[in-house]
């Protein structure tokens, strides 16, 4: 578990609050088979407007499947990005029962994350609205002379 807050405004004429926690928790079912579930909250508030750089986004980190994510300025399609984020992801993963010796392990698991509250309310500029997405997957992940290496099959469950 992890906890992280950052005032930006000692020295600055800007003035914002980040906060940030996210948890994570594995469990091995027996040698062959662990479960593992993850997931965060983040918060940016400011005294001012939030600029476009300091906003929350979305990425693989948070949710696999998605290429472009966040709420979106409809006229020019810009990501606006959001003041609060949360995301949960589960997995369970386990040995291939012919592929032990190779190191190669199956996974099957799923993703949610939520984007909200874009802090552009001029009145003019059409935006989509809070993002929530969702998505299942397989994956095989392979501990490769090379290093770790993954490969995941996505199906999008939730696209709003």
């Amino acid at each position: 578990m992890a906890f992280n807050t950052s005032l930006k405004s000692l020295g600055s004429d800007y003035k914002h609050t980040y906060n940030t926690i996210k948890v994570g928790y594995y469990y091995p079912l027996s040698r062959r088979v662990s479960f593992s579930l993850s997931g965060g909250v983040a918060n940016i508030s400011g005294y001012d407007k939030i600029r476009f750089g300091d906003r929350l986004y979305l990425s693989t980190d948070h949710v696999r499947g998605f290429e472009k994510m966040g709420p979106v300025d409809l006229e020019r399609g810009d990501l606006l990005g959001g003041t609060f984020r949360h995301n949960v992801n589960t997995e369970v993963d386990f040995l291939l029962v012919l592929a032990d010796s190779m190191g190669i392990r199956g996974a099957l698991f799923a993703s949610n994350v939520f984007l909200g509250k874009t802090p552009l309310d001029d009145g003019y500029t059409p935006i989509s609205g809070d993002v929530n997405r969702n998505s299942i997957g397989t994956g095989i992940k392979w501990s490769s002379p090379l290093g770790p290496m993954r490969f995941d099959f996505i199906k999008v469950m939730q696209y709003s």
